[in-house]
């Protein structure tokens, strides 16, 4: 009986959900915009490429979208006016 229950169940344990990817990619943002916060550098680049990705995985991709958004107006703004802008609208582009 557990061997066929545990047949039963592995499509459903098996099963990669969209909702992993959200765990898995936003700590990679975080990562990335602490880094960022660190030293900034044209790597801030990455996050339209990683918002497209996202944005095809899980919708949760609007609450990387808030804090990446966060970080390049409150932090990146004032000391590379264009690039946190054009890094912000090509994210909001790509989701």
């Amino acid at each position: 009986m557990l061997l066929l229950v545990g047949v039963a169940a592995s499509q459903s344990l098996l099963i990669v959900r969209g909702q992993l990817f959200s765990l898995a990619l936003f700590p990679v943002l975080v990562l990335l915009l602490r880094n960022q916060a660190r030293l900034p550098s044209e790597a801030v680049w990455i996050l339209p490429p990683l918002f497209a990705l996202w944005s095809n995985l899980h919708g949760g991709v609007l609450v990387g979208i808030a804090v990446a958004g966060a970080y390049l107006l409150l932090q990146r703004l004032r000391r590379t006016p264009v690039t946190a802008v054009a890094v912000l609208v090509a994210s909001v582009g790509a989701v």
